[in-house]
């Protein structure tokens, strides 16, 4: 578990995870920012229709190059988890994000925030689940022998 931790925190994997993050960022914001000035569309339906693009195109870039190595199961599959994944980290940031921007911080500034947060969350559970850098038992065991 602890070597497993040690890659989750490697800095190349991490510095990867977050460059395609700044990438996904950017179709974010600038789609977000588009359908919210040029279109009728309630701000929360534009984050969520910018988000999950920006969800497909991370995937991409994560499956090429970030976990190039951990490619056990079909393109499709890791797409479909990590999509998974990524919708719990779109709840987490959408909430995230429209508390910022109720509490009146710019839309772009509030969605980066929304995005920070979801960041986080998003790392972790990718790590976990869509590339299996840690096998879940080994997380049981982790939480059982840390908290017992």
């Amino acid at each position: 578990m602890k070597q497993a931790i040690r890659d989750i925190i490697d800095g190349e994997l991490f510095s990867k995870f977050l460059a395609a993050g700044i990438i996904g960022m950017i179709i974010d914001n600038l789609l977000l920012f588009t359908m919210h000035n040029h279109t009728s569309i309630h701000v929360v339906i534009a984050k969520v229709v910018s988000a999950e693009t920006s969800i497909a195109a991370m995937f991409l870039i994560n499956d090429r190059w970030t976990f190039k190595q951990q490619n056990k199961r079909s393109k499709f599959r890791r797409f479909l988890r990590s999509n998974g994944v990524r919708l719990f980290g779109l709840g987490v940031g959408t909430a995230a994000f429209y508390t910022f921007y109720l509490m009146e911080i710019p839309l772009i500034i509030a969605n980066i925030m929304g995005i920070g947060t979801g960041f986080i969350f998003n790392y972790f559970f990718e790590n976990l689940l869509t590339w299996e850098k840690i096998e879940i038992a080994e997380v049981k065991e982790w939480i059982l022998n840390y908290t017992a």
